[in-house]
C-alpha cells in the first residue's frame, strides 16, 4: 500500500495520459492502414482480373498496387512518428 502512494506521489502529471493518448492514436492509425491496404490490394486486383489482359487495365491495376505499396512504406513509419511526438511532447522516448 505504501508503495502505491509513493508511486502515485512522484508520478508526473498527465505523462500517463499524454502516453495513453498516443498510444491509442498509434493503434487506430496502424488499423486504418491496414484496412486500407486491403481495400487498395482488393480494388487493384479485381482492376487486373477485369482488364481481361488489356494493356491499359493491366497498367493501371499495375499502378494501384504500386500506390499501395508506397503508402503501406508511409504508413509504417507511424510508431517512428509517434515515438518522436512523445519524446517531444514528454521529454522521453519511452
Amino acid at each position: 500500500m505504501h508503495h502505491l502512494i509513493l508511486a502515485a506521489a512522484t508520478a508526473t502529471p498527465g505523462f500517463d495520459e499524454v502516453n495513453g493518448i498516443l498510444s491509442r492514436a498509434q493503434l487506430s492509425l496502424l488499423g486504418a492502414l491496414g484496412g486500407g491496404v486491403l481495400l487498395v490490394v482488393i480494388y487493384a486486383g479485381m482492376r487486373y482480373l477485369f482488364s481481361f489482359g488489356g494493356i491499359h487495365g493491366v497498367e493501371a491495376a499495375k499502378g494501384a498496387l504500386k500506390h499501395g505499396a508506397i503508402g503501406l512504406g508511409v504508413g509504417s513509419l507511424a510508431p517512428l512518428i509517434v515515438t518522436v511526438l512523445r519524446w517531444v511532447i514528454t521529454g522521453s522516448p519511452a
